[in-house]
């Protein structure tokens, strides 16, 4: 089993499961404290198991959908997803960067103006909101690697990403010290941002594999490794994007993917240098 692979997709999905149980939780609490009966709680926890199991079928369609592809559009396919899958997770990263700090207000302002049949909807759009982007990434990191073994990393991930967001959430509620939200939503943005990285080089090898851009697909160098480093850089590749044998085209999106992410700050490290000073 890879587990370089597994520790990613763990943290994917950790990040997804944890959004969503983040938002179904900040609702619960308020009815508990807010609603003298439990009418509100029940349309949460209805749009709740509506969320979920529309999550649950759209992965399946998926799945049923994919083998009656024919090579080429499944190649066309592969591309769009993988591709598709690195560009939601840098949205993401931007727009939990927006929206974090204000989630709790926001959420509460929404119910207080919705009915119960409004709740089931707003929970059941938040949590197949994240059972979109959770299929779509593990599919996409499905198609890194065809194979049965890496399948099944990507299932395992899925149970582990999920229970891992529970307990952390737990904990969480628990009030434990060495757990911020803040903390939280900034190193699970750094494993989205390390995470599409990757997924762009995967995506522009899959591009290369399609037949496209062959004029670009020649190395422009080729670093020598050690064999005994050999394996830990094949497990720096496949968690970053960094290609030991790159392209024009790996090189060029490497260098403007990282340019644009330093320069645009989603994470605010820059911010907090500044207030401390």
């Amino acid at each position: 089993m890879d587990l370089s692979f597994l520790t990613k997709a763990t943290g994917i999905v950790f990040r997804e499961s944890f959004e969503a149980v983040l938002i179904y939780g900040i609702i619960v609490s308020y009815f508990k404290k807010h609603e003298s009966n439990h009418a509100g709680l029940r349309s949460a926890k209805t749009g709740l198991i509506l969320g979920i199991l529309a999550s649950v079928v759209l992965g399946i369609a998926l799945a049923g959908a994919i083998p009656a592809f024919s090579p080429e559009i499944f190649s066309y396919f592969e591309i769009f997803i993988v591709l598709g899958g690195s560009l939601m997770m840098l949205y993401m990263v931007f727009w939990m960067s927006e929206h974090s700090k204000h989630l709790k207000h926001d959420i509460e302002t929404g119910i207080k103006q919705d009915s119960s049949n409004s709740i089931v909807g707003a929970v059941f759009v938040a949590i197949f909101r994240e059972g979109i982007e959770a299929v779509v990434y593990l599919y996409s990191l499905a198609f890194e690697k065809p194979t049965l073994a890496h399948q099944s990393s990507v299932l395992l991930s899925l149970t582990l990403g999920v229970l891992l967001a529970v307990i952390v959430y737990q904990l969480m509620l628990k009030g434990s010290k060495h757990l911020s939200l803040k903390t939280i939503f900034r190193i699970s943005g750094i494993w989205l941002l390390i995470s599409s990285s990757s997924l762009i080089a995967t995506g522009l090898d899959k591009v290369y594999s399609a037949g496209f851009l062959e004029n670009f697909s020649e190395p422009l160098f080729s670093i020598d490794i050690p064999e005994f480093f050999a394996r830990a850089m094949t497990t720096i590749e496949s968690m970053v994007g960094i290609r030991t044998q790159p392209t024009i085209a790996h090189l060029a999106l490497f260098i403007l993917f990282w340019s644009f992410v330093i320069y645009k700050d989603p994470l605010k490290f820059r911010h907090k240098e500044q207030v401390a000073k």
